[in-house]
Parts: C-alpha cells; structure tokens; sequence
C-alpha cells in the first residue's frame, strides 16, 4: 500500500509542479493600446440580483473603451425581485448602449442561463460577445484590454481571471485560496494546450465563432457548463485560439459564499457537470485528483489501524504540502494576495475529504441554484 500511495503522491507533485511552471509560462498582457474597431456585446444573465446589478451596471458605464465600441445587454432571468426595475431606472438615466432583456420562465429543452445567455447573443449586434455575472465588480480598463486582445485574429477564445473580494473570515479566506487554484489550473491547462476549465464571469468570444458551433446545443440541459463546455467546443474547432488574459486589470471580482450551505450547493452544481465532459484529459485529471485524494485518506485511516507506517504517511504529506505551498505562492502572487499559513495548513488537512466527498455526491440527489431545484 505504501508504494501504491507513493506512486500517486510522486504523479501529484510532479504535476503540481508542471502546472505552476506553466502558470509562470503564461505572457504577462500589457496594453498597448492597438484597438480593434470591432463592436463588443457585454452579456449579463441575471436573477434575483437586486443587491449587485447597479454596482456592475455603473463599473460599465465608467469603461475607458469609448461606449461608442460596446453595448451592454442585462437579460433578465425571471427575477423576483425588483432587479428589472432597478436596470430600468439605471438604463433611463443613462445612454443608449445599455439594454434591458426579459425572459419568462417557461419550460425548455435548454436551462435557464444557457438560455439568457443565448438570448442575449442573439440580440446582441457586437463581433466580440464578452460575458460576466450580475454579482461581479470589474475595473475600468477590463473592456479595454480585452479588446485589445481580439487585434490578433487567431484568437477566439479568452477566459479571464476571477477574484474573490469582501472576503473576511476563515470560511471566506479558505474559499479565496481554493478558488485561486482552480484559477490557476484552467490558465495552466490553457497554456499547456489542453484547456479544462474556465469562469463565465470573465469570457470573451467571437459571435460568427459561437454561431458556428451552434452555441451550447449539446449541453443545454445541464444547469452547469456555460463556461467549460463552451471552451471545450471553441477548443476542438480552434487548438490554438484559446488565450488566458493574465493581466490584473482584467481581474473580474467577485464574492464567496457566505454560509456553508451555499457552498455546498454551489460547489456540486459545478462537479455535477464533470461526468458529462468527453475529453480524455479532462476525465483523466478529474478521475486521478480523486484517487490521490482518496490514497491519502485511505493511507490516514490504514496508518491508524497499523496498516501503513506513519513515516511514511508523514514523508507523502510532506511532500503534498511542499508542491501545494510551491503552487499556491505562484497564482497569490498574481492576484497580489499573500500565504496565510495557518489557512494554508488547514486546507490542506480539510481538502482531500472535500475532493473525495463531492466526487461522489455530484453524481446523485439534487441542488438548489438561484430558487431552483436541479436533479441530477
């Protein structure tokens, strides 16, 4: 049991440190102020985001792309709250390149954001759509610089970094560190050329691109994947026009959750897509994170009982906690955040029984998503 353990504990840190290279790999993007004319549609599905709509709306208005270049498109999902009036008394205050869309909720064969947001392309006018959250902040050169991504005509994909702000306590530093690395990882896969995940809070398309692969036909039906299934699609018609746009001013922030109910329910919506993903690679890094973390478990559990030395269990955890401290320090530094080491720590002992837990209860039972019940 040992050199099984062994084995996948030396695959794990010679991955981690694959993966933290080719974060450092990653260009650095400096504007260089070369535009390119090219119309852009902001797309913003929402519900029930009375609380942050207005916050997003005004970080748009105050964009340095000329408001001439883009439009924004709030397509509102069936709120009940007042988040509709809000976008309207913003929209009547403002100019015109800010449009409110209303869907109802109606029964279809695609769910409800996948359907917001192909609403909002289809009523869109731009060649670039870019695509965010309604609870998202961003800063004022975000457009800009994306739009001076698109001068290379080769690019047709950018996923964006996402952030964690307001964060205050352990619960919610905890969830900034995780949330950092799943960060890292899709920038790191992007640039090792096999690109898994991604955020929808921070993408930026071609239009004519999205038209052609028929949008999310495929995936529609699964309440999660706007994102990664879309950047797979992308990836199979164009290997080399996916980008990571690593440029802090292109950070698109964001809040944790602040129960832990919240978090439960987010983070299995997310894993519950994980088994309807095709490619090899995707599959093999979500079946080899479990199993390592599962060996770790299992190694604890055997150490206790007398069936695994403890030297040796203390060697593995070592070296899990070398590559990981390796890893986490190169994306924190990007995002201009520094190691807490009690949280670090800490993580550490909670992580392997979150990977193993949500890798099994994503496949079974339901959750619950802005009001909604999804079933898996």
């Amino acid at each position: 049991m040992e050199i099984i353990a062994g084995a996948f504990l030396f695959s794990y840190f010679l991955i981690i440190l694959l993966f933290s290279w080719l974060w450092l790999k990653i260009p650095v993007k400096k504007g260089n102020r070369i535009l390119t004319n090219k119309l852009i549609s902001v797309i913003v599905p929402v519900r029930n985001e009375t609380d942050n709509i207005l916050n997003l709306m005004n970080d748009l208005w105050t964009q340095k792309l000329d408001p001439s270049r883009f439009e924004v498109i709030i397509v509102d999902d069936n709120s009940q709250d007042d988040t509709p009036e809000k976008v309207k008394g913003f929209i009547n205050g403002h100019n015109h390149h800010f449009k409110l869309l209303e869907i109802q909720n109606e029964k279809h064969q695609v769910t409800p954001k996948k359907r917001a947001l192909t609403e909002g392309v289809e009523h869109s006018t731009g060649e670039i759509i870019v695509t965010t959250d309604g609870d998202c902040r961003v800063s004022p050169d975000w457009l800009d610089i994306i739009d001076q991504e698109f001068k290379d005509e080769q690019i047709e994909f950018i996923a964006g970094p996402v952030a964690f702000t307001g964060v205050s306590g352990l619960f919610g530093n905890l969830q900034r560190l995780e949330f950092s690395s799943l960060i890292g990882v899709g920038g790191s896969s992007i640039q090792l050329g096999y690109p898994n995940i991604c955020n929808g809070a921070n993408l930026a398309f071609r239009k004519n691109s999205f038209t052609k692969l028929n949008g999310y036909t495929g995936n529609g039906h699964l309440a999660s994947g706007d994102d990664e299934f879309l950047l797979q699609k992308f990836a199979s018609r164009s290997p080399k026009g996916i980008r990571f746009l690593k440029n802090e001013k292109a950070i698109v922030y964001t809040s944790p959750k602040r129960t832990l109910s919240e978090f439960y329910q987010q983070r299995k919506r997310w894993t519950s897509k994980l088994k309807h993903h095709k490619e090899w690679h995707i599959k093999f890094l979500s079946v080899w994170i479990f199993v390592v973390n599962f060996v770790l478990i299992a190694s604890f559990v055997g150490s206790i009982v007398g069936y695994f030395n403890w030297f040796i269990l203390a060697g593995l955890l070592g070296l899990k906690f070398l590559c990981d401290s390796i890893y986490l320090l190169v994306i924190l530094k990007f995002f201009k955040l520094k190691m807490k080491w009690f949280e670090f720590v800490l993580l550490q002992i909670i992580h392997p029984f979150y990977i193993v837990l949500f890798g099994l209860v994503s496949n079974y039972g339901t959750f619950n998503w802005k009001g909604r019940t999804y079933h898996e």
